[in-house]
């Protein structure tokens, strides 16, 4: 068998692990897109029934609201006046999203009907439906019921109301306000009150034929909402009805299916179904909603609506199944007496229907969509192959042609020679390898002839190489030598010199155990030789002639030289690697160490995010309240201890965000040496001397100080840290000097932290306590450390804040300490400009308002209910809303004169996108913004496009007056 065929039956066997090999990745990539594609759509069908979830939810409270404002209005729907309609109709304004209001009489008999706007504000052209029936018997009786259950259920209320109060009453007299049994009983009290205000609602599926005759856009089946009406003494006339906008669902179900689209689904599609009366409350392709209605008539899915995902192998495509919220879940959350009692066993009713609902988005995932991409990597993948495999077999033919004929010549050749043949000689007329093998094996027979020429050559060549050795060990970079088994030195190389500082002839007088700082460690050294045969990278301190010291790295075989056995030696100098090595650990640590500080903060600054919002009741209301008390009311004191506790807690936030590296703080101008004399003037500093007053406290005022760009409150902090713990490192008497200078630093000083070049202002903090040990000095400035009670004299935040204060500010901290006392060195950068002059405050009456319109934008209910409060007392006029996408909706058809925008909001877009939006419709929009974080980018960036002012929450009533009274002054 040729060789040619060989080759081509080995390649057979390596044909079908490749092809298995691209079958395989192609069921992978199979699987994979098929699981990236459910689970996209999974998350799209999900996200679309919860914001339809959502919808209907706020338009159920919606619909509250709307029935309590026309009740109010108290309409005869027999006798409706122009008046009374245009206020129906501005009701219908304020609570969108309902179509159409009826009023009914008890029999459902359309008495009065107005049709609402358009989406764009277009009113709708209806006919008239009065006269009309507006639900069937069923719906009839059981709306009737509805009324009687909650009239019978009044007086009951009542009675629970009067026990309730004395409950109130007794708890509040034995001192109980604060319990948990006076809190229920007051939430107890307002649900009652609320529940004999008014009936409760029902929702129920209906109004085609409505819509039809009304002439509406839409003309199927909808949400309607129901509620009983009586006259003020108690009479049962009617129902007052809601239908539902269904343009509003129609197109989130539309927008979900071009997402899909989007996410590259072309053929997925999406419906909204009653799996109850098998009714498609929106359709879709004839494929998809043929399929259902049979599996439905088939309880296909009876056993099977518990799992969200389904392959339906009749239509090759995935289904994928999510609730929604239907009429029973409507009613049921409007049901009065749960909201009053809220029993288990009701509670649980409310998720057994929560589990059950009959409305369900059903998505549609064709099978061609999922494994599209990958059966065409399949088939690329299986050309590429097979074209591989075709122009490798032909080049391996082609070449082993040129190689298998030369083999079999040389073979020949071969064997001739081998039988002794030395005058047999191989034509050669090739120029290539094989010609010049051929050349070397005549060659060779010639070479014999000559052998005791080439003995002689030989012997040169080996003198040559111990000469070339000799060169190469005198000239080698690092030291050679050969040792006695107890140190002797026998021979060196010239870079001993270079190294020790002996010449040759010196070092070879000596033992080794004089370079040696330890000669223990050459005991050992040539120990380890004995014993292993070699040693390897040993390293040792050694010591040079003049005196100092340096690192070794010793390598050591034994070796015969004349017989003698001896051991060779080599020595590399590594003194400036070893002091590499320790000077990348040093910033290694302090990598570590910063590492860890930017971790903590990071946390601290998340847990002082979410207080800033607790703390701003705290804060604001007693505030207002202290506006409106009269003089020497008793609330007074408990309102200011109440509020104070407040600042006092803010203050503790505001450190955890000086640690966090988040704190939204001004920069200005200022002169250090003000600072701290305004500081040692403080009641801290008198109250501090007052207790300890053993303790004698200097200062140190460089005369010619530079001024600095800083933070004044954070310098203020530092020094505030830094002066309580010099005292309380003081046991009984001693001494506190508090210095400030100029430092030029022309060469970087290295201590704590390494100071760069460049001009600073330094302020010095120096006791003479017992100092710091190094285990604390290496977790001094973490959070939370402290060597004291932690919750008495401390929260492990001062030293924390005062590093993180020195890193905002670019600068560097150097700490000295010993047994006679520490010393903390603060280096900032240096400033040329002028300090700047403290503005004065504004006065209350200075920050009243002139009724301008005020756009609250928070996704915090309480911060939105403080804020609006604030502006009140400022004399402004506030909306709030709870989202930016609310707020851009609000604007779409409102103006206002200012927006106070919060930067984080959950879930949805964020402060700086909300702005865009609103600027794309109102240019030159004046707004304020407002965090409990950070001044972030989005900050800035939001700014850059024509926001005003950046103020930090908690809110002040000051504060906030100051930034809209500045805000709205500004000429646009």
């Amino acid at each position: 068998m040729s060789l040619r065929v060989k080759i081509l039956l080995w390649l057979m066997p390596v044909l079908f692990p490749m092809l298995l090999i691209i079958y395989l990745n192609y069921t992978a990539q199979r699987n994979a897109a098929e699981k990236q594609l459910i689970n996209t759509s999974s998350i799209i069908i999900e996200h679309g029934a919860r914001d339809l979830n959502d919808y209907i939810l706020l338009k159920d409270t919606t619909y509250r609201l709307l029935v309590e404002s026309l009740v109010k209005s108290s309409i005869d729907p027999n006798n409706v006046t122009i008046e009374q309609e245009s206020e129906i109709g501005r009701q219908m304004k304020i609570h969108p999203g309902f179509s159409t209001i009826l009023f009914t009489d008890k029999k459902g008999r359309v008495l009065f009907g107005k049709v609402g706007l358009s989406r764009d504000d277009i009113p709708f052209l209806p006919r008239n439906i009065t006269g009309e029936i507006a639900f069937d018997k069923n719906e009839q009786k059981h709306l009737t019921d509805l009324y009687q259950k909650w009239k019978m259920s009044v007086a009951k209320y009542r009675n629970q109301i009067v026990d309730t109060s004395k409950l109130i009453d007794e708890l509040s007299i034995s001192g109980e306000k604060n319990s948990f049994r006076y809190r229920q009983a007051q939430q107890r009290l307002v649900a009652l009150k609320e529940a004999i205000k008014q009936p409760p609602h029902t929702v129920f599926i209906g109004g085609k034929k409505l819509t039809d005759k009304a002439g509406l856009p839409f003309r199927s089946n909808t949400f309607i909402f129901a509620v009983p009406t009586e006259t003020g003494k108690g009479k049962h006339t009617g129902f007052i009805l809601g239908i539902l906008d269904w343009t509003h669902i129609e197109n989130k179900i539309y927008s979900l299916k071009s997402d899909l689209k989007t996410s590259g689904i072309p053929g997925a599609d999406i419906v909204l179904f009653n799996m109850l009366s098998g009714e498609f409350l929106i359709n879709s392709k004839y494929i998809l909603a043929n399929f259902i209605k049979e599996a439905v008539e088939q309880k296909t899915f009876e056993n099977n609506m518990n799992s969200s995902v389904r392959y339906v192998e009749s239509i090759n495509a995935q289904m994928i199944f999510t609730a929604v919220v239907d009429t029973k879940i409507l009613t049921l959350i409007n049901d009065t007496s749960y909201l009053i009692l809220k029993n288990d066993s009701h509670e649980n009713n409310l998720k057994n229907i929560l589990n059950k609902s009959d409305f369900y988005l059903i998505g549609y995932v064709p099978g061609a969509d999922i494994f599209f991409h990958a059966e065409k990597l399949l088939w690329r993948s299986v050309f590429f192959t097979l074209l591989s495999i075709f122009l490798l077999t032909g080049i391996i033919l082609l070449l082993s042609g040129r190689i298998v004929r030369p083999i079999a010549e040389m073979a020949t050749m071969t064997k001739r020679i081998s039988e002794g043949d030395l005058n047999y000689r191989i034509t050669n007329t090739r120029n290539d390898e094989v010609g010049r093998l051929a050349f070397s094996f005549n060659q060779m027979s010639k070479d014999l002839l000559k052998k005791q020429t080439e003995l002689e050559i030989k012997n040169k060549e080996i003198q040559t190489s111990e000469n070339r050795y000799q060169a190469l060990f005198d000239n080698a970079p690092f030291s050679i030598g050969t040792i006695t088994g107890n140190g002797q030195i026998k021979d060196v190389n010239k870079t001993v010199f270079d190294i020790f500082g002996y010449t040759k002839e010196e070092a070879q007088k000596i033992n080794m155990r004089e370079l040696y700082q330890n000669p223990v460690d050459l005991e050992e050294f040539i120990q380890e030789i004995q014993k292993h045969g070699a040693v390897k990278g040993m390293d040792s301190n050694l010591k040079r002639k003049d005196g100092p010291l340096l690192v070794g790295r010793l390598t050591g075989v034994p070796v015969t030289i004349n017989k003698d056995p001896l051991i060779l030696v080599m020595l590399e100098d590594i003194t400036r690697q070893k002091e590499a090595e320790r000077e990348k650990e040093a910033v290694a640590v302090k990598l570590q160490r910063s590492q860890k500080m930017e971790a903590i903060g990071m946390m601290a600054g998340g847990v002082a995010h979410d207080l800033n919002n607790i703390l701003s009741g705290i804060i604001s209301y007693p505030e207002l309240l202290l506006l409106d008390l009269p003089e020497g009311s008793p609330l007074q004191k408990p309102l200011e201890t109440i509020q104070a506790s407040g600042k006092r807690a803010a203050d503790v936030v505001a450190d955890l965000l000086t640690v966090a590296r988040g704190a939204a703080a001004v920069r200005e101008v200022c002169d250090l040496n003000k600072l701290v004399s305004d500081y040692l003037h403080s009641p801290e500093i008198r109250q501090l001397t007052i207790t300890q007053p053993n303790v004698a406290f200097n200062a140190d005022f460089a005369d010619d100080l530079f001024n600095l760009n800083c933070s004044a409150i954070h310098i203020r902090k530092c020094l505030l840290n830094l002066v309580i713990n010099a005292f309380e490192a003081i046991d009984k008497f001693g001494s506190i000097t508090v210095s400030t200078t100029n430092q030029y630093v022309d060469t970087p000083l290295k201590g704590y932290d390494n100071v760069h070049r460049g001009e600073y202002v330094v302020l010095s903090v120096i006791d003479d306590g017992p100092g710091i040990t190094p285990y604390d000095l290496e977790r001094i400035f973490e959070p939370f450390y402290t060597k004291k009670v932690m919750g008495r004299s401390g929260t492990g935040l001062g030293l924390a804040v005062v590093w993180n204060t020195v890193q905002d500010h670019d600068g560097y901290i150097d700490v000295i300490t010993g047994v006679k006392g520490t010393r903390f060195d603060l280096y900032f950068p240096a400033s040329r400009e002028m300090a700047d002059i403290k503005k004065e405050e504004m006065l209350l009456t200075d920050l009243q308002g002139n009724s301008e319109t005020i756009l609250v934008i928070d996704d915090e209910p309480d911060q939105r209910r403080i804020a609006c409060s604030l502006l009140s007392k400022l004399g402004y006029q506030s909306q709030a809303v709870a989202s930016g996408e609310e707020a851009v909706a609000y604007l779409k058809e409102h103006t206002v004169d200012l927006l106070l925008l919060d930067m984080i909001m959950d879930p949805g877009i964020n402060g700086r996108e909300t702005y865009e939006q609103i600027v794309a419709l109102h240019p030159n929009q004046k707004a304020v913004i407002a965090s409990g974080f950070t001044e972030t980018d989005d900050v800035k960036k939001t700014q850059d496009q024509g926001a005003g002012l950046f103020i930090n929450k908690p809110y002040t009533l000051d504060r906030l007056g100051q930034a809209v009274k500045i805000e709205l002054g500004k000429q646009m």
